[in-house]
């Protein structure tokens, strides 16, 4: 389940890939995606691995909490989580690993648990 933070923010989806993501970012991909990260986590207090709380209201303060670093691999163009272990399920399974951009221009969360099982959230 998802946690309930995020209940009405994403969703889970089956069946995306790799190939369904943009391999690069433009200036307006970023923007897109910033604002979507931006209104997924903002204005939530938040808790990393280490028990500390963050309260996140600006872009900076996300990219802090989590480390979002800007890599365009062989799979696809990403934002990564470097900083902290977090999980939009309830049951703190599936760690968020990073944020893609969708040819459809939606931003999708792939999570892996620690045994490399994944899922994917898709931010509505």
């Amino acid at each position: 389940m998802i946690k309930e933070l995020f209940t009405n923010q994403v969703v889970e989806v089956e069946g995306i890939t790799s190939k369904d993501m943009k391999s690069e970012w433009n200036d307006k991909d970023t923007d897109i995606v910033d604002g979507i990260i931006k209104n997924l986590f903002r204005m939530k207090t938040l808790t990393d691995h280490r028990g500390q709380k963050h309260k996140l209201s600006t872009m900076a303060s996300i990219d802090n909490f989590l480390g979002l670093a800007y890599t365009s691999s062989s799979s696809f163009a990403m934002y990564g989580n470097t900083n902290t272990r977090f999980c939009l399920d309830s049951e703190e399974v599936y760690n968020i690993d990073c944020f893609g951009l969708g040819h459809d221009n939606c931003v999708y969360i792939w999570c892996t648990d620690y045994e490399e099982n994944e899922k994917v959230y898709k931010v509505i």
